[in-house]
């Protein structure tokens, strides 16, 4: 996919996030709708696989951060919707659910760091959304945490000390009602 497609996956993402935001308070159902719509038309009409799912899944992620940020709506609830949105879609894409949970942590970690917002909360919103989403998927919702904080881990890993500080902190909570993810995932991210 070359850089105008990506711009106007991601412009088309963003706009689609301010318009469905506008006047409404639940964010996370607006982020959820319109990210899980907007990657099943993509898959739809460009079958996409491995890296150029992981930039239209990234460019998913920026075009509704920056959307959310420019209609002055909660990011926390952003940043759930992202990954409830984007794990939710893998059942119409056939991706797999843990590996994008992964991935989609790492990235929204990431772009938190970007646009000024504590990787700590995002990296606890991320790991929350994806046991959300593993529940309503029937899936391991122990493996779905660890992969969430190995995710955000190793984007904090990229960010420095501060950021790796600030994501171990929240994961040797309780988030869900699973204990100490970090454990687990020190181990996957080293």
């Amino acid at each position: 996919m070359n850089n105008k497609n990506e711009d106007s996956f991601r412009d088309s993402v963003k706009s689609a996030v301010v318009t469905a935001i506008d006047g409404l308070e639940d964010i996370t159902d607006v982020t959820v709708n319109t990210v899980s719509g907007m990657l099943i038309v993509g898959v739809d009409r460009v079958r996409f696989a491995g890296q150029e799912a992981r930039r239209h899944v990234d460019d998913a992620i920026h075009g509704t951060l920056d959307g959310v940020r420019e209609a002055g709506a909660s990011i926390s609830q952003a940043t759930r919707g992202v990954m409830i949105g984007v794990v939710r879609s893998t059942k119409h894409s056939g991706s797999d659910a843990m590996d994008t949970i992964r991935e989609t942590s790492r990235a929204l970690v990431q772009r938190a760091s970007e646009i000024g917002i504590d990787v700590g909360a995002a990296a606890s919103d991320s790991i929350e959304a994806a046991v959300e989403s593993a529940r309503e998927l029937g899936l391991d919702l122990e493996e779905a945490a660890t992969v969430a904080a190995t995710g955000a881990l190793e984007a904090a890993g990229e960010l420095g000390k501060r950021a790796v500080d600030q994501v171990r902190k929240v994961t040797t909570d309780t988030i869900e009602g699973i204990q100490n993810v970090a454990k687990t995932a020190s181990h996957k991210a080293d």
